[in-house]
């Protein structure tokens, strides 16, 4: 029925661990509850149309972020500290505004804190990225709340509709950032 799909990949221990074939269902985990996604006619899962990643994509995000997972804090202050050799935005934080070298960067406490935070963060995005109605709440929502709370009554609908933009911009630029990875990945391997 489902060629191709590597139902070991598929199972989640919170969640049914075999395809519901009758009704062309896949179990999925979703926090405490299980929704079900749709099969296509193929065997492969359907993937909300919404979310600029196929399925493919989405089950080759997955597996690899699992290697990004297993080093997640140092990833996430190479990240940094990537960012901070490009951008001159390192003033920002005061807690290692002051670290002039990489090393100094990669050594310092705060930044690993700062970094796992924010990694974990997109662990856990990327963890439910075919959810994306769960993927807009965990990072726009909240995004978007954030800016309203700071700007009060300067927070308009024209400056919501800006923000709003910029956002799902910025999380565009994420999703485009992994395709070309994975190109390149791809290419690499070919």
């Amino acid at each position: 029925c489902c060629k191709g799909v590597n139902y070991s990949k598929l199972k989640d221990t919170a969640a049914v661990d075999r395809w519901d074939v009758d009704k062309q269902r896949l179990p999925v985990r979703r926090k405490k509850s299980i929704q079900f996604n749709e099969i296509q006619d193929n065997g492969v899962p359907k993937v909300d149309p919404r979310l600029p990643l196929d399925a493919k994509q989405v089950f080759k995000l997955k597996q690899s972020w699992k290697g990004i997972k297993r080093k997640i804090e140092e990833t996430g202050v190479e990240m940094f500290v990537r960012l901070f050799k490009t951008e001159n935005i390192r003033y920002i934080f005061t807690s290692f505004k002051d670290l002039e070298t990489e090393d100094d960067l990669r050594a310092n406490e705060a930044l690993e804190q700062h970094a796992t935070f924010v990694m974990t963060t997109l662990d856990e995005t990327i963890s439910n990225i075919e959810n994306y109605d769960y993927v807009t709440e965990k990072i726009r929502k909240p995004f978007l709340e954030a800016v309203q709370l700071t700007l009060g009554d300067r927070y308009t609908d024209y400056m919501s509709n800006v923000y709003g933009i910029t956002i799902d911009f910025i999380l565009k630029g994420v999703v485009d950032g992994y395709k070309e990875g994975q190109t390149k990945n791809d290419e690499q391997a070919s």
